[in-house]
């Protein structure tokens, strides 16, 4: 699944940027849109897509999924995300190579043998940052966490369908996604649509989802054999974020060896029964979508 993405592709110079009013362009009708009293664009809309029009360059954005299925909540293969490109092509009569990706969302569903709700509390912390609620409104429906390039999350789809769009699909429907909020964070080898028709090529996306993920600590049944008080203590006072923070002010100094014995712990303690399952079911979802 191809979510929210934000593409540029360069164009002829634009006469219209010498008048504030709408006008026609491929089908499409635009007006001006501005920031602070200056002209900014022009801006339109192609079935669900945000079109932008700069004075020589067009930007999409949105979500590819939703452009080509009138929703984001079903499995979007391989194959309708490259007809879904090719549509995009020759709608604007710009070739895959020529658009360039600035942002994206990788993802998809997989389906949990009890509701999605009851898992979501499972994602713990990733490179030492802590899983923040992703909520709409008063509804806590997934995880999320973000880091300066890019962002993992998971969440409840059935919960985020019914609160947003109040549309109702299977309360098994977990959703997961990696997210590049940097071009520069994408894999060398994705920089174009045309990259994203590659399946050899697309590969690397679900590299980074799962490499990702297998370095989630998850909050998993435990199991203290051969453990001592000290140990426990520490494991449970490490589930509580404000331990940590106190630490980092009036301990500053062994912080950091903390923090490793606390990595030593979960380690130790968590059964990984659920990652394991987790894991696999992202492989075979990915197996069943992209490699068929």
């Amino acid at each position: 699944m191809i979510d929210f993405i934000i593409m540029v592709a360069p164009i002829e110079p634009f006469y219209a940027f010498n008048s504030f009013n709408p006008f026609e362009w491929n089908g499409l009708k635009f007006y001006p849109k501005f920031k602070k009293g200056i002209l900014k664009g022009f801006e339109s809309e192609y079935k669900d897509l945000r079109v932008f029009l700069h004075y020589d360059k067009i930007q999409l954005s949105n979500s590819l999924h939703k452009f080509y299925k009138g929703n984001n909540y079903s499995d979007f293969t391989h194959l309708e995300l490259t007809n879904a490109i090719q549509e995009i092509c020759q709608m604007f009569e710009i070739d895959a190579e020529y658009w360039e990706i600035k942002k994206m969302e990788f993802g998809f569903n997989i389906f949990t043998l009890k509701p999605a709700k009851e898992y979501i509390a499972l994602f713990l912390e990733y490179k030492e940052k802590e899983f923040e609620k992703m909520k709409h409104k008063q509804n806590d429906y997934g995880r999320k966490c973000f880091l300066s390039e890019y962002a993992l999350k998971v969440y409840d789809k059935s919960l985020q369908c019914k609160a947003m769009d109040s549309v109702k699909i299977s309360d098994k429907t977990l959703r997961v996604e990696f997210c590049y909020n940097q071009k520069r964070k994408l894999p060398k080898h994705i920089k174009t649509l045309a990259d994203l028709m590659d399946k050899d090529k697309f590969k690397e996306l679900f590299k980074d989802l799962n490499e990702a993920f297998t370095k989630v600590i998850y909050n998993d049944e435990v199991d203290f054999t051969n453990s001592t008080n000290e140990e426990r203590i520490l494991f449970y006072a490490s589930l509580n974020s404000d331990f940590i923070k106190v630490e980092e002010h009036i301990n500053k100094t062994e912080v950091k060896a903390i923090r490793q014995k606390i990595k030593q712990l979960k380690e130790r303690f968590f059964k990984k029964e659920f990652k394991k399952w987790f894991l696999k079911a992202l492989s075979d979802k990915y197996i069943e979508l992209y490699c068929s």
